[in-house]
């Protein structure tokens, strides 16, 4: 089995900066096989543990 091939990010935006704790963004990405997906939402949070 060949390993997956990687999405690119198109464009990026910055909706909400809560730095140093979380960043939500919004992102186009064009897919392996030429599709687009113009709405995906990625949420960037530090390393934390939950006791």
């Amino acid at each position: 089995m060949a390993p997956p091939k990687p999405w690119k990010v198109l464009e990026e935006r910055l909706l909400h900066d809560g730095s140093p704790w979380l960043q939500l963004k919004q992102q186009s990405i064009g897919l392996p096989n030429d599709r687009t997906v113009d709405r995906y939402y990625r949420v960037e949070m530090r390393d934390f543990a939950l006791l």
